[in-house]
């Protein structure tokens, strides 16, 4: 493990934390993994606005998901 790696390590443990953060958001929001550019996470109203249907999104490529990876 880098060292690099060894500072993310707090952020993977508050998977948690970062769920709740986005629910809490009214609009759609979603968090995205930098190294392997996939969705790690979306919340309810990203999956409201989407047009996924009912496939699943995490671990997903972002830019096959996303219409903007801004």
């Amino acid at each position: 493990m880098s060292a690099f790696d060894h500072r993310l390590e707090p952020l993977a443990a508050c998977a948690e934390g970062q769920a709740q953060l986005l629910e809490g958001l009214s609009d759609p929001a979603w968090l995205i993994d930098g190294p392997s550019a996939t969705l790690r996470y979306a919340n309810r109203a990203a999956l409201r606005w989407l047009p996924t249907g009912a496939r699943p999104l995490i671990g997903l490529p972002a830019a096959d998901v996303l219409p903007t990876l801004e």
